[in-house]
């Protein structure tokens, strides 16, 4: 490991976090009942005990058990007899002294975990200081946005448990069975026809991919969703590619003022002390009562900045979910690298994203003009559920629109409105923003089936 120029008044590094009595107990626990080690290796790994020493007297008693054979400090004597690394403990004598020194058999899983977490806090500072020299050392071919991105993927990605993944069907009946009394992290978008379309609203862990021809309220849908969720609690981060974040904030005021985000633009408007006055008013109760919204904005984007962008907003502003306003804005990519495998990586690894940090994320891309993703299906495929949002130009009124769902993987395909019956219409007085469109129940009753606006193929 390269060793970084030290902070002011430093003059050595700290010892790295260790437990060598947790890893003797293990051990010693081990030698007396091999049935232990089935309990214990999927917490800890031999790489993980802080002395190389008792990594490879784990490693070795692993390997006669896995071949059927008992392991304790006799079977494992001729293997360490001659091993000089034993010779500063006392060689083999050294095994016997471990298994003749247990206490208890019944913590060791209790010893495993520490020993695994110490291993982790370990990783965690020698990735830390790996990316700290590559800080150090300015190389214009590697940004400090991509060294930000691989240190997040450092900490959250590499740092896990070494769990094989395999759970059995009784152990997953009986989470799925006491999580009942628990409420699913699932948040409102304050639209009651789209809430129903997807079964309460957006849930903590999946991707939504929201499609939308140029100009056809793609943008317009996401900012009033997350309008509403600003309003409801819930933190959000809206990453604007393409509208400035004055612009989306002209229109949120706009909207608690009742007057189109125009008027701030005209002088006359800019001017008036009333409108001026109301303007204060609306960013005080912003402030005090609906500060929950965060938005970046850039020009253009990489993978690994719009990566570690999602990491901070979800490990430091502790967000519930992210707005992606669009892909195809996504800028690098690499020589050799097709449109849509670009996109097909891009869509996945927003994908992995919510499960890494546990928070949904709504994706924009444009459709071209067959109807499909510009550039490739990945985000289709990769996401859990998949919105295309159409626009209905009305010469004698609002525009209008509704919502097709082409893909979902655990709802029923239910469009929200119909191109006969829309559920949306464009209110250009507050915002402007997008509303639920209230038809009079005589005028659903004579819709055709599959065309009224809010029904739910169940």
């Amino acid at each position: 490991m390269s060793r970084v120029i030290p902070l002011r008044g430093e003059t050595e590094r700290r010892v790295l976090p260790h437990n060598y009595e947790a890893e003797q107990a293990l051990l010693a626990a081990i030698l007396n009942a091999n049935d232990v080690l089935a309990k214990v290796a999927g917490i800890v790994r031999p790489e993980d005990f802080a002395d190389a020493v008792h990594g490879r007297i784990f490693d070795a008693a692993l390997k006669l058990i896995l071949s059927g054979r008992t392991a304790n400090a006799l079977t494992l004597k001729d293997q360490f007899d001659r091993d000089p690394a034993l010779d500063a403990v006392g060689g083999a004598a050294y095994l016997a002294r471990l298994q003749a020194s247990v206490v208890t058999i019944f913590n060791a899983d209790d010893y495993a975990r520490t020993i695994r977490d110490l291993a982790d806090r370990r990783r965690i500072i020698e990735a830390c200081e790996r990316r700290m020299s590559e800080a150090y050392n300015v190389n214009l071919d590697k940004p400090a946005a991509t060294i930000a991105a691989e240190m997040a993927g450092d900490l959250t990605g590499q740092i896990t448990g070494p769990d094989d993944g395999f759970v059995s069907i009784a152990d997953l009946a009986e989470r799925v069975v006491a999580d009942l009394d628990r409420d699913l992290r699932c948040d409102s978008t304050g639209l009651a026809a789209l809430d129903q379309a997807l079964a309460g609203g957006l849930y903590a862990e999946k991707l939504y991919g929201l499609g939308g021809r140029m100009k056809s309220f793609k943008t317009m849908l996401m900012a009033t969703i997350a309008y509403n969720l600003n309003w409801a609690g819930v933190p959000a981060l809206y990453i604007s590619l393409e509208m400035s974040p004055d612009e989306q904030t002209q229109r949120i005021l706009g909207r608690m003022m009742g007057v189109n985000s125009l008027a701030f633009l005209d002088p006359k408007h800019r001017r008036a002390p009333q409108f001026a006055d109301d303007a204060v008013k609306a960013v005080q109760r912003l402030r005090e009562r609906a500060n929950n919204l965060l938005f970046l904005q850039r020009g253009r984007m990489t993978r690994d900045a719009l990566r570690q962008a999602i990491a901070r907003a979800a490990l430091v502003y502790r967000v519930r979910g992210v707005f992606v306003d669009y892909l195809q804005l996504i800028s690098d990519q690499r020589r050799g690298e097709s449109k849509a495998e670009f996109l097909d990586d891009l869509a996945q690894m927003l994908a992995e994203a919510t499960k890494q940090y546990g928070i949904w994320i709504v994706a924009g891309a444009q459709l071209n003009q067959e109807g499909n993703i510009r550039g490739g299906e990945g985000l289709l495929m990769a996401a859990d559920v998949a919105l295309k949002v159409h626009k209905i130009d009305v010469i004698d009124g609002p525009d209008q629109a509704w919502i097709e769902m082409p893909y979902s993987r655990y709802t029923p395909l239910c469009d929200i409105g119909s191109h006969a019956k829309p559920a949306f219409e464009l209110d250009v007085k507050g915002g402007p923003h997008l509303r639920e469109i209230d038809y009079p129940p005589e005028a659903l009753d004579e819709l055709p089936p599959g065309d009224h606006p809010n029904e739910r193929l169940i």
